[in-house]
């Protein structure tokens, strides 16, 4: 952990993890699901107008990269586009990068307001 004793610095937490069979083989294909950890999506529905108000405890950036070594011999043959979502209350963007035999996954999402109707 980095910036514990710093108030107006950024919280930088970072792990590593092994996960076996993660990955699932498809005849001479591999599959990942990059979003390893979390969700950055609130659940509500913008199809109807809404009653109250959505409420978040704070605006914050939350910041992710997630780099997935890939096994010797396999390379990736497509990745998603990139994602980029502007709303009132929030940004969204998220990439794929392919170096070497890593998948980076990169996503940031800033909350800008607390509440929003």
């Amino acid at each position: 952990m980095e910036n514990l004793e710093q108030a107006d610095g950024n919280l930088v937490v970072d792990y590593g993890f092994l996960s076996r069979h993660y990955a699932q083989a498809v005849g001479n294909l591999l599959l990942v699901r990059p979003r390893v950890l979390g969700g950055k999506n609130k659940e509500f529905s913008e199809s109807k107008p809404r009653q109250y108000p959505v409420e978040f405890a704070g605006t914050s950036v939350q910041s992710d990269v997630f780099d997935i070594s890939l096994p010797v011999g396999y390379q990736a043959d497509e990745i998603p586009d990139p994602v980029e979502v502007s709303a009132p209350f929030a940004e969204y963007t998220s990439k794929f990068e392919i170096a070497g035999n890593v998948l980076r996954y990169t996503r940031l999402l800033t909350l800008n307001k607390c509440k929003y109707r």
